[in-house]
């Protein structure tokens, strides 16, 4: 029997394994297959300022992405730690300065388990409630991971180690 108090520590862990995932930085997708033989695409492109807009969906035989069709199987957590994975590879290979996360047909409810699985397995980033909403929620890169970017345009070094300016 599982107890309630099991599940819930559960909820939004990293200890639930992802599904079997297909990566192409060529494109900027990638695939995956759930138990239920349903075929997910998740895509994220970055663009020349350096955003990546996460999206993903159900693939459909036809190639386009459905993001409205809710599959009822009961696996959301395995689908957002496969999501999740794919997410956290693309980072380390693309690096991008600030990530755009939505949720189809702007679910307000969809969008809070988004936030709350993302920000705790997000390493670098941090959320930017000024250019969130119910319907998105928009992360931005941490200084301490961007040692050769933004940062050092306010901060100077010296013998000492570094020294914020002030």
């Amino acid at each position: 029997m599982i107890l309630l108090k099991t599940l819930l520590q559960e909820i939004g862990e990293a200890n639930i394994a992802p599904y079997a995932y297909r990566l192409d930085f060529n494109s900027n997708q990638a695939t995956f297959q759930t138990d239920a033989n349903t075929l997910y695409q998740v895509d994220f492109p970055v663009d020349t300022k350096g955003v990546m807009d996460i999206r993903f969906g159900l693939l459909a035989p036809n190639g386009i992405v459905d993001t409205h069709t809710n599959t009822e199987e009961g696996v959301p957590l395995r689908i957002m730690s496969t999501v999740t994975t794919i997410i956290n590879k693309a980072l380390d290979q693309l690096t991008p300065n600030v990530i755009l996360v939505s949720a189809s047909k702007h679910d307000a409810r969809r969008m809070a388990l988004y936030r709350r699985y993302i920000t705790q397995h997000l390493l670098g980033y941090t959320q930017d409630d000024s250019l969130s909403s119910a319907a998105y929620a928009t992360y931005r890169k941490d200084r301490a991971f961007d040692p050769i970017g933004l940062w050092r345009k306010i901060t100077s070094f010296d013998w000492t180690g570094i020294k914020d300016k002030s």
